[in-house]
Protein backbone atom coordinates (compact mmCIF):
# COMPACT_ATOMS: atom_id res chain seq x y z
CA UNK A 1 0.00 0.00 0.00
CA UNK A 2 1.39 3.30 -1.10
CA UNK A 3 0.10 6.28 0.83
CA UNK A 4 0.39 10.14 0.04
CA UNK A 5 0.81 12.12 4.05
CA UNK A 6 -1.01 15.31 4.00
CA UNK A 7 -0.83 18.09 6.38
CA UNK A 8 -2.74 20.98 7.97
CA UNK A 9 -3.37 23.21 10.66
CA UNK A 10 -6.64 23.56 12.52
CA UNK A 11 -6.76 26.54 15.25
CA UNK A 12 -3.59 25.22 16.89
CA UNK A 13 -3.06 21.75 16.34
CA UNK A 14 -1.44 20.16 13.25
CA UNK A 15 -3.22 17.08 11.71
CA UNK A 16 -1.59 14.35 9.36
CA UNK A 17 -4.06 12.08 7.16
CA UNK A 18 -3.16 10.31 4.28
CA UNK A 19 -4.53 9.11 1.04
CA UNK A 20 -4.06 5.36 0.61
CA UNK A 21 -3.71 3.70 -2.80
CA UNK A 22 -6.17 1.05 -1.54
CA UNK A 23 -10.01 2.04 -1.45
CA UNK A 24 -11.17 2.74 2.41
CA UNK A 25 -13.45 0.16 3.48
CA UNK A 26 -17.28 1.15 3.55
CA UNK A 27 -18.87 1.38 6.70
CA UNK A 28 -22.31 -0.70 6.84
CA UNK A 29 -25.48 1.64 7.91
CA UNK A 30 -26.85 5.03 7.09
CA UNK A 31 -24.91 7.42 4.65
CA UNK A 32 -23.02 9.89 6.83
CA UNK A 33 -23.78 13.40 6.31
CA UNK A 34 -20.53 14.50 4.88
CA UNK A 35 -18.94 11.37 2.97
CA UNK A 36 -15.42 10.03 3.83
CA UNK A 37 -12.35 10.12 1.22
CA UNK A 38 -13.09 7.28 -1.06
CA UNK A 39 -9.18 6.15 -0.15
CA UNK A 40 -8.75 8.03 3.12
CA UNK A 41 -5.85 5.62 5.16
CA UNK A 42 -6.74 4.54 8.21
CA UNK A 43 -4.95 5.77 11.67
CA UNK A 44 -3.10 2.35 12.35
CA UNK A 45 -1.72 2.44 8.59
CA UNK A 46 -0.38 6.50 9.07
CA UNK A 47 1.02 5.55 12.13
CA UNK A 48 3.29 2.90 10.57
CA UNK A 49 3.79 5.01 7.55
CA UNK A 50 5.11 7.74 9.81
CA UNK A 51 6.98 5.24 11.94
CA UNK A 52 9.10 4.42 9.27
CA UNK A 53 9.76 8.19 8.06
CA UNK A 54 10.55 9.33 11.47
CA UNK A 55 10.97 6.28 13.98
CA UNK A 56 12.10 8.82 16.70
CA UNK A 57 8.76 10.03 17.57
CA UNK A 58 6.18 7.42 19.89
CA UNK A 59 3.19 7.94 16.86
CA UNK A 60 1.47 5.27 19.20
CA UNK A 61 1.09 7.78 21.42
CA UNK A 62 -0.44 10.38 19.13
CA UNK A 63 -3.94 11.16 19.93
CA UNK A 64 -6.86 10.47 17.08
CA UNK A 65 -9.23 13.13 15.84
CA UNK A 66 -11.68 14.11 13.28
CA UNK A 67 -12.03 17.51 11.05
CA UNK A 68 -13.86 18.14 7.78
CA UNK A 69 -11.79 19.57 5.03
CA UNK A 70 -13.45 20.95 1.60
CA UNK A 71 -11.01 18.79 -0.86
CA UNK A 72 -11.13 19.81 -4.87
CA UNK A 73 -14.02 17.53 -6.05
CA UNK A 74 -16.41 16.84 -8.80
CA UNK A 75 -19.90 15.95 -8.01
CA UNK A 76 -19.55 12.33 -6.30
CA UNK A 77 -15.95 12.39 -5.85
CA UNK A 78 -12.44 14.00 -4.59
CA UNK A 79 -10.38 14.88 -7.64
Amino acid sequence: MNLVVHGSWSADTFFLWAESSEAAPRKRGRKPRIPPHPHAASPHSLRIALKDLVPSVEWEAMPTAERVFLLPSVADAPC
